[in-house]
């Protein structure tokens, strides 16, 4: 019988580069970036109005002088080493990923040399996918709100099979979610589903398993 022992690197913190020389290509100024209001439950989607961030409703002015609506992350001041390790993961890991079932990530803004950086995403206007199932009556505590959009039942496997694409994709570049949830779905126009949140993803083939000492090493 093999023993399992836990994986060193497997809640290690984000890598020692310096992330504004990673992320050099991806940087936006923050003059370009207005705040227009604070994202609550509902509207960005519940799981971005947490304890370590808050979400905000943005305008972001690219350089040809057009605008977009874009939603800004910010790690809140005074949180944990931990929190700010999954913070700087995240943008990491988003940067990477390119499928139009995965939250695009815009770009990132470093107010000042050393400060974790905002994220910058594409605004998705109805919001996450449980408070949407739940404004059109799917599930024991539905809301009793009006919805932001009608959903069909004929809807349903099209949202589905935009998770399971998603799922594949990420998948495919030999990563686990590890939080895969409604909740962690978002749902912009023409009901186009994007998964979120990627604080705790890792990637499978690194940090999972490997062999010391014919120990079989692994999460707990």
């Amino acid at each position: 019988m093999q023993q399992y022992v836990t994986n060193p690197t497997y809640y290690s913190s984000a890598p020692e580069t310096p992330l504004r020389k990673v992320l050099h290509d991806v940087e936006i100024s923050a003059d370009c970036i207005r705040f227009v209001e604070e994202v609550g439950e509902g509207c960005f989607g519940k799981v971005h109005k947490v304890a370590d961030a808050v979400v905000h409703a943005a305008v972001y002015t690219h350089p040809d002088g057009s605008e977009e609506n874009v939603a800004v992350k910010v790690l809140k001041e005074s949180v944990s080493n931990e929190a700010q390790a999954d913070f700087e993961r995240e943008v990491q890991i988003m940067s990477s990923f390119k499928h139009e079932n995965i939250l695009k990530l815009l770009g990132v803004v470093f107010k000042e040399s050393g400060s974790i950086p905002w994220m910058v995403f594409e605004f998705m206007t109805y919001g996450d996918l449980a408070e949407l199932l739940r404004a059109n009556g799917y599930g024991r505590d539905s809301a009793t709100r009006k919805p932001p959009t009608q959903l069909t039942l004929s809807d349903l496997p099209w949202l589905a099979t935009q998770v399971a694409s998603g799922m594949c994709y990420l998948s495919s570049q030999h990563f686990v979610h590890r939080d895969l949830a409604t909740r962690n779905c978002l749902v912009g126009n023409d009901l186009c589903v994007k998964i979120s949140d990627f604080g705790m993803s890792r990637d499978i083939y690194t940090c999972d398993y490997y062999k010391v000492r014919h120990a079989l090493l692994g999460h707990a």
